[in-house]
């Protein structure tokens, strides 16, 4: 991959008309679009072998920038995260960082990353805000991780089991999915429950030891979805149309 950086967006050509479903079929893709005319819309277009228009890029490869556990620069992601944070504070989690990657157009992602008391297990929380014409949807998940000596990350994360892609992530990952209404509570108590007789097997992660896996975790995740064909990379005129796109983020629906 070039060192110059680039920008990548989600592409569903090589998707299965069965994930194509599973990924869209029950979601509007526009005001008043919805099921199941957004699976018609995606498999049409697989079937063309077009990519929809992009409406956001993220920077590859990124220097992911790293910020102060205290310091949240999106109002909103500190407002939506508040409670989660706590949560896991409760269980002896202290916040380590937070990671702002680099997205253009109208998305956005925030990360908050904890780490356990003995190190075995981090926890991440992440906020989503996706801008549709005049007002934005923000979106906030979670999970805990904990990665094992022989290189299978064990994650525990809420989400909705009917639409997750396991074929978006590396095959080293091994992913249990809670339904979106689990408690920050609940989801660790089922992670400490995978976990039941994998302790001797886990590795311990400190804050710099957990940045250098993450990084490292990020190239392998993104060179996966780039191979598969699950990102595609925006032309010049995409990326320079989507980084002068004025984008307003404060109304909300």
């Amino acid at each position: 991959m070039s060192a110059q950086k680039e920008y990548y967006t989600s592409d569903v050509k090589p998707h299965s008309l069965k994930l194509i479903w599973r990924t869209y079929g029950t979601f509007p893709i526009r005001d008043r679009i919805s099921f199941p005319i957004g699976f018609l819309f995606f498999a049409i277009r697989k079937l063309l072998g077009l990519r929809p228009q992009a409406s956001w890029g993220v920077a590859w490869p990124q220097t992911t920038v790293y910020l102060d556990a205290h310091e949240i620069p999106l109002a909103d992601a500190k407002e939506s995260i508040a409670s989660i944070v706590a949560a896991f504070e409760a269980r002896g989690f202290e916040v380590l960082f937070h990671v702002l990657p680099e997205y253009i157009g109208r998305r956005r992602h925030f990360y908050t990353y904890l780490l356990s008391s003995n190190g075995t297990t981090f926890a991440n929380i992440a906020w989503m805000q996706v801008a549709v014409k005049e007002s934005t949807n923000s979106t906030t998940i979670f999970g805990c991780s904990s990665v094992l000596r022989t290189g299978t990350v064990v994650r525990t994360q809420i989400g909705d089991p009917r639409t997750f892609t396991p074929e978006m992530l590396p095959q080293n990952y091994d992913v249990s999915v809670s339904l979106a209404e689990t408690t920050p509570h609940e989801l660790m108590a089922r992670h400490s429950q995978r976990l039941k007789n994998e302790s001797e097997k886990l590795l311990e992660f400190t804050d710099q030891t957990l940045r250098d896996y993450l990084n490292r975790a990020a190239v392998e995740a993104m060179d996966h979805l780039i191979s598969k064909g699950f990102y595609a990379k925006l032309t010049d005129d995409e990326a320079n149309r989507l980084c002068e796109q004025p984008v307003n983020w404060h109304s909300r629906k």
